[in-house]
């Protein structure tokens, strides 16, 4: 893979666009977009399930904070956003 293939809708002209990377930000759906190209390529991602809470600004977090907890899961507070805490 070295770009994009797109297509204009409004003209219909079909254009390549080469870059010198190309991220797959494609979260859980990572290993179906690479299958595309290869069926036989090995799986690499293991999709997990979590929850989002988003507390007052009282809880503060003035850096990220890591912990992991016996059972294997990691919880960690993301720093303020729009005076919220996540």
């Amino acid at each position: 893979m070295c770009g994009a293939h797109v297509k204009d809708k409004l003209s219909g002209e079909e254009y390549d666009i080469y870059a010198k990377c190309v991220i797959n930000a494609t979260g859980p759906f990572t290993d179906v977009i690479r299958s595309m190209e290869n069926p036989s390529v090995k799986k690499i991602c293991q999709p997990s399930s979590g929850v989002h809470i988003v507390l007052p600004d009282y809880y503060r977090c003035v850096k990220n904070t890591f912990k992991l907890y016996s059972d294997k899961m990691l919880s960690f507070c993301e720093p303020l956003w729009f005076s919220k805490a996540f």
